[in-house]
């Protein structure tokens, strides 16, 4: 029996390597492979040496049957045969290791950003203070052909028949109004026209002085094309 497992622990290892050989360049493939062969000749290997020593224990065995025969003979061959046993290699059947798994990265939460908004420059929501809506006099010469001045929440309407729905524009250095219909002054169509409110002593606005602007190119250049004031009755 001993011999046939040693034939057979020689023919697996001569049939596991020839199928690793003759590769000329290395590959995972190939390397796992090579491991498994490896993984199987230790086990073969490990099995041939325990062969080798319940052979020794039965020799011993006979040797202590002949020079001691009795009690204390079998006594001695049960002693031999316990020790043999212990000193016994415990032998795993070879197993494939799987590679473990890499943990899934996760992108980070990029941070909210605040809204960010132009100095000078009228939110979308922006409205006229209360102390401008209400009705403006005339107190230059140049704006007494339009006559008074009415400013609503949503449009600017001048007495001489000149309206407009407007939007706020910008705060910076007065109130700037894009007046969305563009009326026309002294055949001149104006599309903005910037408000610049006086306060007296209390804090209130009693006047206020008025840039017509034809075009937004001329607004940027600050070349207005008629400028007066008006105060509050």
């Amino acid at each position: 029996m001993h011999s046939a497992a040693k034939k057979l622990s020689s023919a697996g290892a001569v049939d596991l390597l020839p199928r690793f050989r003759g590769t000329s360049r290395p590959t995972t493939a190939w390397a796992d492979g090579y491991c498994h062969a490896c993984k199987t000749l230790v086990w073969q290997q490990a099995l041939l040496w325990s062969l080798d020593m319940i052979d020794l224990a039965a020799k011993l065995a006979q040797l202590l049957l002949r020079c001691r025969p009795g009690r204390l003979g079998w006594g001695l061959v049960m002693g031999a045969g316990i020790a043999i046993a212990g000193c016994r290699p415990t032998v795993l059947p070879p197993t494939d290791s799987v590679a473990p798994t890499p943990p899934t990265a996760t992108a980070p939460t990029p941070a909210p950003t605040a809204p960010t908004t132009t100095p000078g420059t009228a939110p979308a929501t922006a409205t006229l203070p209360d102390a401008l809506i209400h009705e403006w006099q005339p107190l230059s010469n140049v704006l007494l052909a339009f006559g008074t001045m009415a400013i609503t929440p949503n449009q600017v309407e001048w007495s001489s028949g000149q309206r407009s729905p407007y939007t706020l524009v910008s705060t910076e250095g007065g109130y700037l109004l894009r007046l969305e219909s563009s009326p026309s002054f002294y055949d001149t169509q104006n599309q903005y026209i910037r408000l610049m409110p006086k306060a007296n002593a209390t804090g209130a606005a009693t006047s206020l002085e008025i840039a017509f602007f034809p075009s937004e190119a001329q607004l940027q250049r600050d070349e207005y094309v008629m400028y007066g004031s008006y105060f509050a009755e």
